[in-house]
């Protein structure tokens, strides 16, 4: 299962490199969330498996990363415009990581993002990555609602 993760790192990692201009990279494998207050981007995954990706990352990196993908400055950057930002970087992410699973004939759906300021609800089987960036970090998690792997349809 740990390989379903691959696509959505990648997804992350081209996300921050080629399109924000970041340099980033996967600094923790199987990382715990950090405890302080986060924000998080949900993504619902439908098909082959069910469950969803989650961007979660603290409030000031947010406003950071927002502000570098708009091209403004942090306090240019409002809480709705952090929600929004997240909302499409999770998007991006999912989307990226959709179109390389679509490649290797496993058919997976991408829900709108969901915002919050709690995690959602946990399946049995969690994957984390701790990112860092020249902007701060973030974790990007996947859960999966049963042990059965995305496989072709």
């Amino acid at each position: 299962m740990h390989e379903m993760i691959n696509p959505f790192v990648e997804g992350t990692l081209q996300m921050m490199g080629s399109m924000f201009g970041l340099d980033c990279q996967v600094v923790a494998v199987d990382a715990k969330l950090d405890p302080e207050p986060t924000i998080y981007g949900t993504i619902k995954l439908l098909g082959n498996a069910e469950g969803h990706i989650t961007l979660s990352l603290h409030h000031t990196d947010g406003k950071q990363l927002v502000a570098a993908m708009l091209g403004l400055e942090d306090n240019e950057v409002d809480e709705d415009m952090i929600k929004d930002g997240l909302g499409e970087m999770a998007n991006m992410i999912a989307g990226f990581a959709r179109s390389v699973l679509s490649s290797e004939d496993v058919q997976v759906e991408i829900g709108l993002p969901e915002i919050g300021d709690a995690p959602p609800d946990s399946h049995e089987h969690v994957i984390h990555r701790k990112f860092e960036s020249d902007l701060g970090a973030f974790h990007l998690t996947l859960e999966l609602a049963s042990a059965g792997q995305m496989s072709p349809a």
